[in-house]
């Protein structure tokens, strides 16, 4: 890849699909930045607010995160995609939004609706701006709704909003795959190490601290963890250090323009009525993005 070309990230830093792009540049070498800024209305009108989504110069947006290593790769960076074939690459990516899906519910669950918003309120743009900081209040509103509409979904089917006991079952094939190779993606390091990593950063990012002894309990996928951290020397945030309990892991920077994004908050809860439409718009919109959480799952069932 031409590391001449502005390379920017929108998303979020406790977001597991972010998370595992920014890994996968960072250990490449690629210089890039993370914006809360959807890349302009056109874009936000036709993809809604998912992410990943990835630019790079004046090249049409990217969105999936399998889809943008795969692009990585074909640009010269070594991801270790073809390694896998496209059924193994389409199931690993089920298998982790299935992971997801069971987790993520956790962000809200069981009273910790404003711990929510106070994680959101830490996590930063690179760099830091102001209207990344408010956009991001804004974004906040819009997946605690998502949160606890899928919250709502599981209890009306008389199931428990997190079920600890299924996540377990989720990570353990996981566990099972390290001890067999010390890697994900084959002989070495790859595309796959980032993407699960991804998802140990986001339960380790704060609202979701009941999943560190679930995590903890698996040795190999402890022991891969390490050896992750090591390759990622100088990344930020590596929230997993908190799985081997570094306590100033989980905010590793002070937070930027924190103010901001209380003001972005504030308007949308004083604006909710508009608010909600444009929540809802997002909603709609979502199932038109292929990179959204859930789509490889759907495309997998047809």
């Amino acid at each position: 890849m031409n590391h001449q070309r502005t390379v920017v990230v929108y998303g979020v830093d406790h977001s597991p699909w972010v998370q595992g792009v920014r890994m996968a540049l960072h250990h490449q070498g690629i210089p890039h930045t993370l914006t809360s800024v959807p890349f302009g209305p056109d874009w936000w009108l036709r993809r809604g607010l998912v992410f990943p989504a990835m630019r790079v110069g004046d090249a049409p947006v990217l969105t999936d995160s399998f889809r943008i290593y795969e692009s990585l790769e074909e640009a010269g960076a070594s991801l270790g995609v073809k390694r896998l074939s496209q059924a193994e690459r389409t199931s690993a990516q089920v298998e982790l939004e299935r992971l997801f899906t069971r987790y993520a519910l956790g962000r809200c669950a069981n009273g910790k609706d404003w711990a929510f918003f106070r994680a959101w309120s830490t996590m930063q743009e690179t760099p830091a701006t102001r209207t990344g900081a408010a956009v991001r209040g804004l974004l906040s509103l819009y997946f605690w709704v998502l949160i606890r509409v899928g919250i709502r979904l599981r209890t009306r089917r008389g199931l428990p909003a997190v079920d600890l006991a299924e996540i377990r079952s989720f990570l353990a094939p996981w566990n099972a795959r390290l001890e067999r190779a010390p890697w994900l993606t084959g002989g070495s390091l790859g595309f796959l190490d980032f993407a699960l990593l991804g998802h140990l950063q986001c339960m380790a990012s704060g609202p979701t601290d009941e999943m560190l002894p679930l995590v903890q309990a698996f040795p190999a996928l402890m022991a891969w963890q390490d050896r992750m951290v090591a390759e990622l020397a100088g990344h930020r945030p590596l929230y997993v250090r908190r799985f081997r309990a570094d306590t100033s892991a989980g905010d590793e920077r002070e937070p930027a323009r924190r103010g901001w994004f209380w003001v972005g908050w504030s308007a949308g809860v004083l604006g909710w009525p508009l608010t909600m439409l444009l929540v809802i718009h997002a909603l709609v919109v979502r199932n038109w993005n292929p990179g959204h959480s859930g789509a490889a799952t759907a495309r997998a069932r047809r």
